[in-house]
């Protein structure tokens, strides 16, 4: 009886995840007036509160390579954080199945916009799945663990910002997102 106790606890926990998931999809990501003018060089290394057990624990080098400085975005903090997030986590995902394990994040800003670029040395971004990644529920992971929603969301989310957000192949291996955002001026 546990075990279906379990089971049925952890199907429970994943349809309220998908559920929530989907209701912050079917709504505008961020209304303008909850957005704030902030530096990315400040948020990102906060980030690896969310993620360095994961990393440390999975043996993954993380780098910080923030050239922004004092380039300042528009955006919804929390929509941002959670976006990019949601990169570093299939970031992460992808190198469970590789031997050298190294995150990068850089920023770089131009008069224009500011970019993220978040690398990874995992396993990459197979050619025949490409146009795909960015739609809802689309995953290449088992069913316990993605839900196929969180690339969308980040998409969403960039755009919505007014920014944009593309991948390619390092040459090197795994695969490197760029998000790029305005600058505020």
């Amino acid at each position: 009886i546990q075990k279906i106790h379990d089971r049925i606890s952890s199907s429970a926990t994943r349809i309220t995840r998908i559920i929530e998931s989907l209701r912050r999809l079917s709504v505008k990501q961020s209304a303008p007036d909850a957005r704030e003018s902030l530096r990315v060089d400040d948020m990102l290394p906060m980030l690896t509160d969310f993620f360095a057990e994961r990393a440390s624990v999975t043996k993954i080098e993380t780098q910080f390579e923030l050239e922004a400085k004092a380039a300042r975005v528009r955006v919804e903090p929390a929509l941002l954080r959670q976006t990019f997030l949601a990169v570093i986590n299939n970031s992460l995902d992808a190198m469970e199945a590789t031997s050298e394990r190294r995150l990068t994040i850089r920023s770089r800003a131009t008069e224009e916009i500011v970019e993220v670029i978040i690398e990874d040395t995992g396993t990459g971004i197979p050619d025949e799945i490409r146009d795909k990644i960015f739609d809802p529920f689309f995953t290449t992971k088992d069913p316990d663990k993605g839900t196929g929603l969180g690339l969308t969301m980040a998409y969403r989310a960039i755009r919505d910002f007014g920014g944009d957000i593309a991948f390619d192949r390092p040459a090197n291996g795994g695969a490197r997102f760029t998000l790029s955002l305005p600058r505020v001026k």
